[in-house]
């Protein structure tokens, strides 16, 4: 059986996976945010990043166990077949499997049952979305970038939670007062695998992983990502 011992060096809501099968320290109850940096094939991303450049992309299917094999194709419907895409397919594939895999540990109390289905969107980004840091109101997140910048995030015990919660006025101004150390922020590679808690699946204090998203509008870079909820 896998353990679920976090190493201790690391702060406490946020922990690193040196594999697939480690995203299951998300479960611990005082973990909101989990990552496993996976290194990146030179030839399939170069395509990867073509496409990100040249695709108008955003589908969503859903997912099971029995059927992951026959709907993740219908998310590169209507872009050149290739090398790449083949890979994608078999990465997105591999990847809800997993989210699967945690899902179904799931405590009861946090929705009920376990999930038996995901929800899975492949899209390309090329506008400013979710620029102020915030955390969603789900149960369970997994996001990968497979082109363009990576998703931000920070440790729970470096957010003030009074500036989550304050709405409206300037986004730059919410996010320094939300995360007042900017040396607190980190952001995720392409390729890193990113699991991140929801509101629905907070504990101790109802806050999840505190997150945002890259301005690809003005950076000029659009994004690939994958995104996989819990259904």
């Amino acid at each position: 059986m896998l353990s679920l011992v976090v190493p201790q060096a690391q702060a406490v809501s946020h922990v690193e996976a040196p594999s697939l099968e480690h995203l299951r320290y998300i479960l611990r109850h005082e973990v909101s945010s989990c990552r496993h940096v996976r290194s990146r094939d030179a030839r399939v991303a170069l395509h990867l990043d073509s496409l990100a450049q040249t695709a108008s992309l955003e589908c969503c299917v859903l997912a099971s166990e029995g059927t992951i094999e026959e709907v993740v194709p219908l998310l590169t419907l209507g872009v050149a077949r290739s090398e790449a895409t083949t890979w994608l397919e078999r990465d997105i594939a591999l990847l809800a499997r997993h989210f699967l895999g945690v899902t179904r540990s799931l405590p009861h109390g946090v929705q009920g049952r376990p999930s038996i289905r995901c929800r899975v969107r492949l899209e390309v980004l090329t506008r400013n979305a979710c620029s102020r840091f915030h955390h969603d109101l789900n149960t369970l997140r997994m996001l990968c970038t497979y082109s363009g910048p990576g998703t931000f995030w920070v440790a729970r015990e470096h957010v003030n939670v009074d500036a989550l919660y304050a709405l409206g006025g300037d986004i730059e101004l919410a996010n320094r007062r939300i995360v007042p150390d900017p040396g607190r922020v980190q952001q995720a590679a392409a390729w890193d695998i990113l699991l991140l808690k929801g509101a629905r699946f907070s504990e101790p204090d109802g806050i999840g992983a505190v997150h945002r998203s890259p301005p690809a509008a003005t950076l000029g870079i659009p994004r690939l990502l994958l995104t996989i909820d819990a259904d």
